[in-house]
């Protein structure tokens, strides 16, 4: 086996002259449009500026200069991390997570091992830091992976353990000094890691949701491939199947990929909602594959900010910096459609301007947890904006359903009462019987059957009677397609068959914005996007009902609309159709910026400031990160924004926290966007229409390490200012079926699709 103390060997870098050119390149580049070069820049400032706050970017910035500073910085932030360790094994977080922590620790180990590569300890150093980082994983995480059955435990939590011993045992099992430790957990977790691999079904998905598909499972197989192609000799074993369910790792970054939407954001399905999206993962397929998807996910939907947790530990920019690909020119229509059998599917129309996606995973029994009982639901977006929300709901009254109560003991003679009905049926974009929210399984039994070819028509979905048998012995089928109809509309159908009488109700979670129409339910986000939902069949009521203060776990909106189409015939079919009133030009730079440390500026003591600014940044990312700025959390920016006469917004940087908006002197509301994930976007106010120019001053908070922002350092100002302009809204004033053609009329146009329903 390789020496993997090596000092000419950084662990897991191929190419480190290769890899110290470009950084060379990036700096000497005057194209500041490469993302990889935007990526250096940030990885650089906050490990200078901010060690203690951004550590887990200073190996890598060491490993890459060479400067004694650089290295100083990045010893002390190992040494303190060694420091920690004795006094953290009785932390209740690691003996009841020990798995969160196992992962960081085969990092942190990964890069003592990057800085003995060029000296940064003596040898008396070395063989101290090294002994404590093996006995420490024997001792809290080794024993632990062993608790986790197998072949049965399959999940995000034994891939982070068996990976990260088998890091361990890598690093330290050979050398001048071989550990009997580490051998023998190189020796059990390579035992262990091809079986858990090979565990994941064969869709790639994991049934965890997107955040630890995302989150674990993604950022783990890159390292996975990297260590058994060392300890193997094998090559190729990205597109190797790995016993007992043939799947390839390649399978698996696949999913990963498609939980992305267009815009950024994540599948909600499962108990932590929308997110954003782990990039590393993406740009480590881009190498292995040359896919022009993944370019598309790096290049335009990846948001690009603070670093987002990988593994419980923050260096996904680093490993996107080492991944990332040479080039970065990018093919047109990459679509982002796909199906798969045992999950779900996504649908797009217009390029990928609109978007459906209906899952039926399957869900966990008794107590829906990470899977979601979501049978068929569908999430629709539209110009890179959600437009529905799914589950996580954290604490909301109006979902905690009377039959979905639990009480379980956490300590002696404590009884903890909560509710889990945000991960059943009633908190989807689902069909509900007879009112029942509380939907769900209580036994394990196959919940989804596929339809045939025929069935689908060129849409996707899925037959779910079993879900719904199990509470209505009269069930005979429910099922529902989702199609496109003419390049422009989705077509949602449901069919429910019962013996009995029952009522039906085909419920969508949308965000709000209703629209009074008359026909079907409109609403229009803040964003300017609108949906409008329409039964065709035209035997349903419609009721909505708002829900103020349903929070979810990153927040999105201050009230939650429940739509419902109700009526006594379980046959429906709907059209989503999806436009939008205004849309954004190109981003405006060259802010002036100014830093408040003490966040006692007012507006006009920060307008004189910002007539001689500290920098002048494109304000698409924290002003640090963009250049050798001292690490704060409040900032100041201005511009003196060019504009057409009329009717205009301004569409903000996502993740600003506490901001504040001035146009032309005129203070602007934000209180009313809670969204930390999607861009604000605000009027310019109506007696400034016509002005050719406008001053805008934004004040916003800012996190200020790795460790704040939601928990998970994501929440971060990114994104950029861009002036919307109106453009012309296609409005639906019709909608028929006539039995075997559907059409649509709107003020731009007729179309007419020929449709076949289910069961005909």
């Amino acid at each position: 086996m390789e020496d993997a103390m090596n000092k000419e060997a950084p662990f897991l870098i191929h190419d480190l002259d290769r890899l110290r050119e470009r950084v060379i390149e990036r700096e000497r580049s005057s194209d500041m449009n490469r993302q990889d070069g935007k990526l250096w820049t940030l990885i650089k400032n906050c490990a200078r500026t901010a060690p203690d706050q951004f550590p887990w970017f200073t190996p890598f910035v060491a490993l890459m200069t060479e400067d004694a500073e650089d290295i100083r910085r990045a010893k002390k932030v190992l040494l303190d991390y060694v420091a920690k360790l004795e006094p953290m094994s009785f932390s209740s977080g690691l003996q009841y997570h020990f798995w969160c922590f196992a992962f960081p620790h085969a990092k942190w180990s990964m890069y003592f091992q990057w800085l003995c590569t060029i000296g940064a300890f003596s040898k008396d150093e070395e063989t101290e830091i090294r002994e404590t980082l093996i006995s420490y994983h024997f001792t809290n995480f080794f024993f632990g992976l062993r608790t986790k059955p197998e072949p049965e435990c399959i999940d995000n939590q034994t891939l982070s353990l068996c990976l990260s011993t088998v890091m361990i045992g890598y690093l330290f099992a050979a050398g001048e000094k071989p550990s009997r430790m580490a051998e023998k957990m190189l020796e059990e977790g390579l035992r262990r890691l091809p079986g858990i691999i090979g565990g994941i079904p064969a869709s790639g998905y994991t049934g965890e949701g997107s955040s630890y598909m995302d989150c674990v499972i993604g950022p783990a197989i890159p390292l996975v491939i990297e260590l058994l192609d060392l300890l193997t000799g094998e090559r190729d074993l990205f597109w190797k199947p790995f016993a007992p369910n043939d799947i390839t790792p390649e399978q698996i970054l696949r999913m990963t990929a498609r939980e992305w939407m267009p815009g950024g954001l994540l599948l909600p399905w499962d108990n932590y909602g929308y997110q954003y999206g782990v990039r590393a993962p993406i740009a480590y397929a881009l190498r292995q594959t040359g896919d022009e998807l993944y370019k598309r996910i790096l290049l335009k939907d990846a948001v690009w900010s603070y670093d987002i947790g990988v593994g419980w530990a923050y260096d996904d920019l680093v490993w996107s910096f080492i991944w990332w690909p040479e080039d970065e020119m990018l093919a047109e229509n990459i679509s982002f459609a796909w199906f798969e059998p045992d999950v779900g599917g996504v649908l797009t129309a217009q390029g990928n301007d609109f978007y459906l996606m209906q899952m039926w995973d399957e869900s966990e029994p008794v107590i829906p947890t990470r899977s979601h009982v979501n049978p068929n639901a569908v999430l629709l977006n539209a110009y890179g904006v959600p437009l529905t929300l799914d589950g996580a709901i954290v604490n909301s009254p109006r979902f905690q359903f009377s039959d979905t109560w639990r009480e379980t003991v956490h300590s002696v003679g404590e009884i903890t009462r909560y509710n889990y009905g945000d991960g059943c049926g009633g908190a989807h974009s689902i069909l509900l019987v007879d009112g029942w929210e509380g939907l769900r399984a209580n036994e394990s039994y196959p919940q989804h059957f596929p339809l045939r070819p025929d069935e689908l028509q060129d849409g996707i979905g899925a037959d779910v009677t079993a879900l719904y048998r199990e509470r209505f012995e009269d069930a005979i089928q429910v099922r529902r397609r989702s199609s496109v109809g003419a390049d422009r509309f989705f077509i949602i159908e449901d069919l429910a068959s019962f013996g009995g009488t029952h009522t039906f109700t085909s419920r969508f979670v949308l965000r709000p914005g209703a629209v009074d129409t008359g026909l079907g339910f409109k609403i229009r986000t803040s964003e300017g996007v609108t949906l409008h939902l329409i039964d065709l069949a035209g035997q349903t009521t419609v009721k909505s009902e708002s829900i103020k203060g349903a929070i979810y776990y990153y927040p999105m909106d201050p009230e939650t609309l429940l739509v419902d189409f109700n009526g006594e015939s379980g046959s429906r079919l709907f059209i989503a159709f999806m436009s939008r009133a205004f849309k954004a030009e190109e981003f405006e730079a060259d802010w002036q910026v100014i830093h408040d440390p003490s966040e006692t500026l007012d507006v006009e003591e920060a307008r004189i400031k910002l007539a001689s600014p500290e920098a002048v940044v494109p304000f698409q990312l924290p002003a640090y990160m963009e250049c050798p700025l001292p690490i704060v959390k409040r900032w100041w920016y201005s511009k003196t924004v060019r504009k057409q006469p009329g009717k205009a917004w301004l569409q903000l940087p996502r993740g600003m926290h506490n901001p504040k908006c001035w146009i032309d002197g005129h203070e602007i509301e934000l209180s009313g966007y809670q969204s930390l994930l999607l861009a604000p976007t605000i009027a310019v106010p109506q007696q400034l229409e016509e002005r050719q120019q406008v001053e805008v001053i934004i004040r916003c908070d800012v996190p200020i390490s790795h460790y704040e922002g939601k928990g998970d350092g994501t929440m971060g100002l990114n994104g950029g200012v861009a002036v919307c302009y109106p453009c012309e809204e296609e409005i639906v004033l019709g909608a028929t079926f006539d039995g075997s053609e559907i059409a649509v009329t709107t003020n731009q146009k007729e179309y007419r699709w020929p449709y076949k329903r289910m069961g005909e």
